[in-house]
């Protein structure tokens, strides 16, 4: 999920959240790591099976800033069980901060995503 030079592939990240089938993008760190960390911080979303189907999991690459790795916002569109009503629902894992600089970099990571991924953009395309 790293390119040559050790940061991350937006492309190769896209394709392998993709090819999982969960409704789960965990954060990739800036440089490759041997730790083997399998507890990272992402974004997902759940839903109640009995009551709900999946019908798209969707990824959208964000970086986090030069250098510093990057997520994804996960969309899934839904259909309710008892009458096939649509609902999509995005979730994403944002930087903290309580400075307008804070703000601005949020705002940024999702209105500027990284190179890749499968649905138009975060806000407004259906």
């Amino acid at each position: 999920l790293h390119a040559e030079d050790g940061s991350p592939d937006p492309d190769a990240y896209v394709a392998a959240l993709t090819a999982t089938g969960l409704a789960y993008a965990p954060a990739l760190s800036a440089r490759s790591s041997s730790s083997g960390e399998e507890d990272r911080p992402g974004a997902a979303v759940f839903w109640r099976a009995d009551r709900w189907e999946a019908l798209t999991v969707e990824f959208l690459a964000t970086a986090r800033g030069a250098g510093s790795g990057v997520t994804a916002v996960v969309r899934v569109l839904l259909a309710r069980a008892s009458d096939g009503a649509p609902l999509a629902v995005m979730s994403a894992a944002l930087p903290g901060g309580a400075t307008t600089a804070a703000e601005a970099a949020r705002l940024a990571e999702l209105t500027e995503p990284a190179a890749s991924g499968n649905f138009d953009g975060c806000f407004g395309d259906s």
